[in-house]
């Protein structure tokens, strides 16, 4: 009985052309919506994509389609956001909610595998914990917006509580500075009062108290693992910050290209550990990723789209509109993360364009209210 021949199928490489046109055309939407809209973080994260895409042309670095397309697609999820936030298919509030209930169950899983020992640290769905307690920070505040004064602890404060948990557990110092930073800027702009943090404080320690009884060996463990790599991780930061900077200097107006410095950052270190268990691809910071990659050009226009969205956010709670609350959590938000970005590199996760796009259409919505129904319409 004989086989049937099944063909050799090669595979056909795809012209670097085409991998550039879907990420072209969604920068031409966003183009078109943000001159139709007058939206600013639209524009300037159009303005960023160019200068990403100038780089390319100019240094020719390997790989540099694939993180275009990376680019393209988080410009893409603020294009979606921007849109269906101003045509008011989904209000801020319903936003906030669906991101506090994801971050809450995902922290929920991160703390049961952790307590099941399958991992010393929380990382939830999250391969790294530190990436995961960059996705949990944001929430934090967005819970305390979404929160109604009341006799007792209603369902948010449980959702800021295991946030606020999980994120401990992941012990990422990052995380906990901007969470340190965050919560200033909470009390500063009256999102929350002292209280209300002194009862979530007294939540913490009760729940370090029982997981310390409960899992005393993981707790240990987990401890003993983050110091054990502390300073080894301090030394290999250090080492990729001054690669980095060295990139920058070495290109300062446009960088080395999208995705260069995971292929030439060994070149422009004085030295690397030989000998590590971590990912040295990345710089651990945002910004001297960025600017390595889109040199100072490129940082200015990241900055200004993160201003941009803090700006925004500013205004609305400023103004003390419907969705002021939603706007100091913004503020907020985003002043932690900026502020954990300096740890880890962050510029490829939702939370800062998640943010960027809330904040930058709340003043637009500052003065909505209810919409009236009309008689014998819907």
């Amino acid at each position: 009985m004989s086989h049937p021949v099944i063909p050799h199928i090669v595979p056909v490489p795809v012209p670097w052309t085409s991998r550039v046109l879907l990420p072209v055309a969604l920068v031409l939407t966003g183009i078109v919506l943000g001159l139709a809209t007058g939206h600013a973080p639209l524009l300037v994260g159009v303005a960023l994509w160019w200068v990403l895409l100038v780089s390319t042309l100019v240094n020719a670095p390997v790989g540099a389609a694939g993180i275009l397309l990376r680019w393209a697609g988080f410009l893409a999820v603020m294009v979606v956001l921007v849109d269906v936030l101003l045509r008011r298919i989904l209000r801020p509030e319903d936003l906030a909610r669906t991101y506090v209930l994801a971050a809450a169950a995902a922290a929920a899983v991160g703390l049961l595998a952790m307590s099941t020992a399958e991992d010393p640290r929380a990382a939830g769905p999250i391969a790294d914990a530190n990436d995961f307690a960059f996705y949990l920070l944001p929430a934090l505040p967005l819970a305390m917006a979404l929160r109604r004064p009341g006799p007792g602890p209603g369902r948010w404060d449980l959702a800021a509580a295991v946030v606020t948990v999980g994120m401990v557990a992941t012990v990422s110092r990052g995380a906990m500075l901007g969470l340190g930073v965050m919560l200033v800027v909470a009390l500063l702009s009256r999102q929350v009062r002292l209280r209300d943090l002194v009862g979530l404080g007294g939540v913490l320690l009760a729940a370090a108290s029982v997981l310390a009884v409960w899992q005393r060996e993981l707790v240990r463990d987990s401890l003993t693992q983050k110091t054990a790599i502390a300073g080894q991780n301090v030394s290999e930061r250090f080492y990729l910050w001054d690669a980095a900077a060295r990139m920058v200097l070495d290109r300062p107006l446009l960088g080395h290209g999208p995705g260069s410095f995971a292929a030439e950052h060994a070149w422009f270190a004085s030295r690397l550990p030989v000998d590590t268990r971590n990912d040295l691809d990345v710089a651990h910071n945002t910004y001297l990723e960025v600017a390595a990659e889109a040199g100072f050009v490129g940082l200015a226009v990241f900055l200004v789209l993160l201003l941009v969205g803090l700006s925004g956010a500013w205004a609305a709670w400023r103004a003390g509109s419907r969705v002021g609350r939603i706007g100091a959590a913004v503020v907020a938000g985003l002043v932690g993360t900026s502020v954990a970005a300096c740890f880890v590199t962050e510029q490829f996760f939702l939370p800062l364009w998640l943010l960027v796009a809330l904040g930058g259409v709340l003043p637009r919505l500052a003065d909505d209210g209810p919409r009236p129904r009309t008689v014998g319409g819907p």
